[in-house]
């Protein structure tokens, strides 16, 4: 399972693409998303882990993406 990782980690990690990390806690996802950020194009900028957990619901989309939402009153 590891050597069918890390095949993926090699496929993803050159394309300019969002990749979605799911798992178990404890599974390693934290080192797949380094392992995927040292091999892309984006290794010499800083890597942020983020526990999406942690986020609360109603503002993980624009948390994550950086959408802003304007409100009509």
């Amino acid at each position: 399972r590891m050597q069918e990782a890390e095949q993926l980690v090699n496929r993803a990690a050159p394309r300019n693409a969002g990749v979605l990390i799911e798992g178990e806690s404890g599974t390693g996802k934290e080192v797949v998303a380094a392992a995927l950020h040292a091999r892309s194009g984006r290794a010499g900028k800083p890597f942020v882990a983020l526990n999406c957990s942690t986020v609360p619901r109603e503002i993980f989309e624009s948390e994550m993406f950086g959408l802003a939402y304007s409100i009509a009153f």
